[in-house]
């Protein structure tokens, strides 16, 4: 399916368009809301706490951490050298996010050579509310992961279409560094082999085979890290510091410690056959920040987001949505008629729902699914594209991408104007700092925390931090691992409550500690207080006195 009918415009007018879509791009992710960087609850304590081990990767128990690939964390080791090592995190997915933005651009105008839909997938992108989080919020792998997964597609297409050998070490190298970066990594072998399907060249075959057996080394290289783990050891703590029963590892296992039958309570497993759990996250990945939802927004309570304050947003997803429905009309048809072989944008379709795969689990998050979202964007903008040729708008569409990207460039300082505090240079804040000072202090070694608080403990002390048991049946953890305290604390402002098993975390083993305290001597009740909240949180310390 050719879609090269239009020519591009002047080449210098492209860079100049192309230089203020990334810096609008760039603005929208470096300025944000609040003046302070609170790390708490999220990811972020974890890679800073894994960096701060580097080169051994430790986390729980000053164990090998194995939930998740070293390569981020190393990353932002090193960047460190240079700033504070949040500083660090922000600026390794922010340029990881910033070499994105050119390999998608690449990328369209290798497959497609349409500057229209380069330009209108980059202007989505740009806007895109999921992929400003993943530069503002929590230290998240997911950016780059996704650089390593796209640079390896791109030199790969290269490698297909113009041969080369540079363009085949140039896939290969992302594709050996995506295995120890993130298991998603595994996603990355049938892209390939699709790639290969779409674009093929029987006679480079033997070479394009390299970065797909790069990808399945690398992957299969921190599965048997895995392996090892659970056969040598009868207990090992994984998730959140969870200590699990590692004799019972399997298939599902091996792909995620999440699946063990300790932290199967907290992180369901399973295929989600609700088509409302599907609709709504890819409906999210259509969310703008210059088209703010309501939170919560569903089928349900539509009637009050139908009011003239959200005109703009009734303009904008309407019409995205019928775009994208309009291609995958054009798409398919067009298949049907010309068949797989540089069918161009059933590529670009497919490669969107590979992506999206780890959707179809119970849990899931969009960072799972972030690398899904430029090729919606891409599918979106083709049916933009295809419908102003169709109708003959094209010269309106073709001044209209023109226009927006002016009206955004003119839409930054108003967006400052809220939001005024520079990433780089906010207050950082961490959870529960008192805390970890008075545990520092504290003579024996050993702590079990509940949830929610493990890993930003782990991260401002030097004991060895684990997770609270599950319930009270795992308590003979305490003496195998040795430990001398016991931590809970009011998790999300929600004080413990007799019978309250839904709601609190772990809630089997702080009663069993509130309800013995002949085993357990409480040591000290501490405040903690934040300037993001009024709220205040209570940190309960016990002392062991089993041992």
């Amino acid at each position: 399916m050719k879609i090269r009918e239009t020519p591009r415009i002047n080449l210098k007018r492209e860079h100049l368009l192309l230089i203020a879509v990334f810096f609008v791009f760039i603005f929208l992710r470096i300025f944000s809301d609040s003046p302070y960087y609170f790390i708490q609850g999220g990811d972020t304590a974890r890679y800073l706490a894994l960096a701060d081990s580097f080169p051994y990767n430790t986390l729980f128990n000053n164990q090998l951490y194995i939930e998740h690939p070293p390569l981020y964390p190393y990353a932002i080791y090193f960047v460190s050298f240079l700033f504070e090592d949040h500083i660090a995190g922000l600026l390794v997915s922010l340029i990881s996010l910033a070499i994105i933005f050119f390999i998608i651009y690449k990328l369209v105008m290798l497959v497609s050579n349409n500057y229209y839909i380069a330009f209108g997938t980059l202007i989505l992108l740009s806007l895109s509310n999921v992929f400003i989080n993943l530069s503002i919020g929590n230290l998240k792998r997911a950016p780059l992961g996704m650089m390593l997964t796209l640079l390896s597609i791109y030199y790969y297409i290269r490698f297909l279409k113009e041969g080369k050998t540079r363009n085949i070490i140039y896939s290969s190298l992302p594709a050996l560094l995506l295995g120890i970066t993130t298991d998603h990594a595994i996603l990355l072998i049938p892209g390939l082999i699709i790639t290969y399907v779409f674009f093929r060249d029987k006679t480079k075959i033997f070479h394009a085979t390299i970065p797909i057996i790069a990808a399945i080394f690398s992957y299969s290289s921190w599965i048997f890290v895995r392996v090892y783990t659970y056969m040598t050891n009868e207990f090992y703590p994984v998730v959140n510091g969870t200590i699990v029963k590692t004799g019972d590892w399997g298939l599902r296992q091996l792909l995620s410690p999440q699946y063990f039958k300790e932290v199967e309570s907290i992180l369901p497993f399973g295929l989600s056959l609700d088509p409302s759990h599907y609709f709504y996250h890819v409906a999210n990945m259509f969310k703008l920040v210059v088209a703010p939802l309501p939170m919560g927004l569903r089928f349900s309570n539509i009637t009050m987001f139908l009011t003239s304050d959200n005109f703009l947003q009734l303009v904008i997803y309407p019409i995205l949505g019928i775009a994208t429905m309009y291609s995958l009309y054009k798409i398919i048809k067009l298949s049907l008629k010309k068949g797989i072989k540089n069918n161009e944008m059933l590529f670009f379709l497919t490669m969107f729902f590979l992506f999206l795969l780890p959707l179809t689990q119970i849990y899931t998050s969009p960072r799972f699914t972030v690398t899904a979202i430029p090729f919606l964007f891409i599918v979106t903008s083709y049916g933009l594209f295809k419908f102003a040729k169709t109708y003959n708008i094209f010269r309106i569409y073709k001044v209209g991408i023109i226009a927006i990207i002016l009206i955004l460039v003119l839409y930054l300082p108003f967006y400052y104007l809220n939001n005024n505090h520079f990433i780089f240079s906010k207050e950082k804040i961490v959870e529960i700092p008192i805390t970890a000072q008075f545990i520092n202090k504290l003579p024996k070694d050993g702590v079990m925390i509940q949830m929610g608080y493990v890993i930003e403990l782990d991260y401002q002390s030097d004991k060895r931090i684990m997770a609270l048991p599950v319930n009270a049946d795992y308590f003979s953890l305490i003496d195998i691992y040795d430990v001398s305290y016991m931590v809970y604390g009011e998790q999300y402002h929600r004080p413990f409550s007799e019978g309250d098993k839904e709601g609190t975390l772990n809630y089997g083993a702080i009663k069993y500690i509130r309800d013995h305290p002949e085993q357990f001597k409480l040591l000290t009740i501490i405040e903690e207080t934040y300037p993001t909240t009024e709220i205040k949180d209570h940190i309960y310390i016990y002392e062991v006195m089993l041992n």
